[in-house]
Parts: C-alpha cells; structure tokens; sequence
C-alpha cells in the first residue's frame, strides 16, 4: 500500500520538474488572472459615487403617481377617439398661411369630428403629472409615440383656436390654447430627455402658430393679454421641470440600458464593464447637477468638453467627485457611454432655447399691448411704459436687455442672443439669435357695395 502511493508521489513528482509543465501552468494562471486584474485597475480610479440624488425613491415617486393627478389614461383615450386626416393636416398648413373659405370650412369639419376627443383632452389638461411607464423598465418607442401622438392632439387644439378666432370667441381660443400648452408641457415634466425635447417642440408650435395669432388679433384686448400673461406664467411654473429632474431621471434610464448592451457583449465583465461606464456616468451627471438649473449665463463651462462638463467649484464639490478633467480623460475608455452623453449635451440646450422661446412669447404680448395703447409699436424697449418694463425678463444668455429692431411703426423684430452669446442681428441659423418677428395684422378691405 505504501510501496503504491509512493510510486504515484514519485509520478507526479517528475511530471512537476518537467520545465515545460511547469511554465504552462505559470502561464495558464497567468491568462486567467489578466481579465481579473484589468477589471480591478479599470474600477480602481473610479469611485462608486452614489450619493448624487436618491434612485430608488425618483422610480418610486415616478412610479406611483396618484390616478386622479395622471393625465396618461387621458390622452390614451384621446388618441382612440382622434379622427387623424392627412388632408385635414394639410388644410391647416394651407390655412396658416392664406386663410380662406375653402379652407377654414374644411377644418371646421375635421375639428368638428374631433370634439369628443377636444373633451378628453380638457379632462387630461387639469391634471399636473403625465407617467404611463415604469421608469425602472423604458420602452423607448413607446415613449416616441406617445410624444408624438400628444404632438398631433396639439395640433387639433391649434386649428380649433383659429376657428374660435372666426367666430369672435376670444376668451374661447385662449383657453383651447392654455390648454394645448398644458398638455404640450406635460410630457417632459417627470421624463426622460427626448420626451422633453419633444415637448419643447409642441410648445413651440403652440406659440407660434396660436398665441402670437392670438395675441394679435384685434378683437383682443389689453386686459385679454395681461390675463394670459399671468395664466401662462403660472402654468410655467407648475407643469415646467428644472433640468436637474431631467437628468436624473435619464440616468436612470441610461444606466439600463448599458447594462442591457453590455449583457449582450461577450467577456464585458473581465475589463470592468458595465461598471466603469456605470460608475464614469455617474461622474458625469453629478457634474452637470452642480449648475444645470442654473440660467446660461452663470454656468461656467469646462474648455475641454464643453458638450457636456461644467467646471466645479470647491463650494460644489461633493465628496467622491471627479474634476471635469479626470472625467473629460476617461469619457473616451467609454464609446457607448459618448453616445448617451450626445444626448445630455443636446438637451441642455434644447432646453435652454426651450425657455427663452417662451421669454420671447411673454415679450410679444408686452409688445401688443404697448401697440394697443399708441396704435403702433415703440421704436425702442426704451419707450415702454413703466408697467410694461416689468413685465420684460432680461435675455437668459448673457442677463442683458433682449435686442429689439422696430422695421416700421406696424413691424418689429426681437430675439436673444442664443448660445454663441453674439449678435447675429436676427438671423436664427445653426445655435445663433433665438427670433420672434411680429407685424401688425393686415385688415381685411370690405366690399360696401356687396355689404349693402
């Protein structure tokens, strides 16, 4: 018995003083530790920040949103009813731009086969949050769809102002259009960054193709506009979110999916994924909540990303923080992470254009008002009157006057400065002056001898 184990000892024994063995287990051992230590160096320089903002209590709140302050369940049900008719979208472009019988009668009819669905959606619009999906688990075409199905409803809600408008209905057209800018600014109140954008298209849309009609129209009047000044302001400040809940709830969203890329790439965990970009966006979002919410002119952006970073004071700095540098140094480890940090950057300022669109509706309706009061527009911001200077906000790009060119007594001109912070002289092109151009309606010649 022990003459055996002896002879098996002595076997293995020579095996393990065979050179090469010996170097193919090193070598073995030495392959399977690389991954291992790779993963370890990559996470090493990268600190678990976890105390940005609380995840599992945004999942809840956005999770659990009382049925009765939900407008989802609404604008469901107003997508079922709408009658959608290309010729009928169609007409309205027509419409805008030469309004005539054939085309006002054809969009009366469209909208008058909708106006079950105009009821739902007055319904949906006293609410004041939108969440049809669980935030933990996006569908992201979903998410397209809905947006763009509130984005035609608000379309219906434009062309039934115009017709009000036909009809002399004047408290009638703002409140279609109050509440088509409610439901175009619900959508990205509680969501995620393309739904904002989104949104922000859609209340766009609203000013421009409604309020500023609306607000030029001779059969409204001062005490008209000064109320839907103060009514539109209000509903800014309910339903309009910070940029600060915007991304974090995209982080949220962000850090699913690359766990879902990642899961589909074979060895991802032995060089540190989905970690090091979980962990690296992070990074990336704590740096942005530092001056996101802050008006553009105050931030102070990071030279050497200035898409997406901004520099951090030390007041700012919050314990386990990178600088804007380290981060800028480690974003190009990540490819799947520089493409959700794309969307972050275009955000922020869509955003910001966002905002000052609606700066620029509110100094419209100052502008109409001082034409109602001297029969023309004044031929600088100068010459308003001091109730009215009040009203003006300061350009949000560099906390400056907005820029105001009057072209003649019944046209005038007035913009921001945009993002590029230059005078661009009115010229809304690519990221410069952000325009709202305003001509005194042209009354239309009445034939007196039909008229008799």
């Amino acid at each position: 018995m022990h003459e055996e184990e002896n002879i098996s000892n002595r076997k293995w024994s020579g095996w393990l003083r065979r050179p090469f063995v010996i170097l193919g287990i090193g070598v073995f051992c030495l392959l399977f530790s690389i991954p291992f230590v790779v993963r370890a160096w990559r996470l090493s320089h990268l600190l678990n920040l976890k105390g940005t903002f609380d995840r599992a209590a945004l999942i809840a709140e956005a999770s659990s949103v009382p049925p009765s302050e939900n407008a989802a369940v609404e604008i469901v049900e107003a997508g079922a009813l709408f009658h959608e008719n290309a010729k009928a979208e169609k007409e309205f472009d027509d419409f805008m731009r030469n309004p005539t019988t054939e085309t006002t009668e054809l969009l009366r009819s469209w909208v008058k086969d909708n106006q079950a669905c105009v009821a739902v959606l007055r319904e949906g619009a006293s609410k004041s949050r939108l969440s049809y999906y669980d935030l933990a688990n996006v569908d992201l075409n979903a998410v397209m769809d809905f947006s763009q199905k509130i984005r035609k409803l608000n379309r219906l809600l434009i062309a039934q102002s115009h017709l009000q408008l036909e009809d002399n209905d004047v408290d009638g057209a703002f409140e279609t259009l109050q509440l088509s800018f409610r439901l175009a600014l619900l959508p990205g109140k509680n969501g995620l960054i393309i739904e904002k954008l989104l949104s922000a298209g859609s209340v766009t849309r609203v000013i421009s193709d409604g309020l500023i009609p609306w607000g030029q129209n001779a059969d409204v009047t001062e005490e008209n506009l000064v109320s839907a000044w103060k009514s539109l302001q209000a509903d800014w400040e309910e339903l309009g979110s910070p940029a600060s809940r915007q991304f974090m709830v995209e982080s949220i969203y962000n850090e699913s999916e690359l766990r879902n890329l990642y899961g589909s790439i074979a060895g991802h965990y032995f060089v540190g994924e989905p970690d090091y970009s979980i962990r690296l966006h992070r990074q990336v979002i704590a740096n942005l909540l530092t001056q996101c919410d802050l008006p553009p002119y105050q931030r102070t952006v990071f030279p050497g990303r200035p898409d997406c970073l901004y520099e951090v004071l030390p007041t700012t700095m919050k314990p386990g923080m990178m600088s804007p540098e380290q981060i800028s140094k480690l974003l190009v480890q990540s490819p799947l992470l520089e493409l959700s940090i794309e969307s972050i950057s275009q955000y922020q300022v869509g955003a910001d254009r966002h905002s000052t669109k609606f700066i620029l509706l509110e100094a419209a309706f100052v502008l109409e008002i001082f034409r109602r009061r001297h029969g023309e527009y004044p031929e600088q911001l100068e010459q308003l009157d001091s109730d009215l200077k009040n009203m003006l906000a300061h350009d949000p790009y560099n906390d400056k006057p907005l820029i105001y060119l009057r072209e003649s007594p019944e046209t005038c001109v007035i913009y921001s400065v945009g993002e590029n912070r230059l005078d661009d002289h009115g010229v809304d092109e690519n990221g410069q002056d952000i325009v709202l151009q305003l001509e005194k309606p042209k009354e239309v010649a009445v034939d007196q001898s039909q008229l008799q």
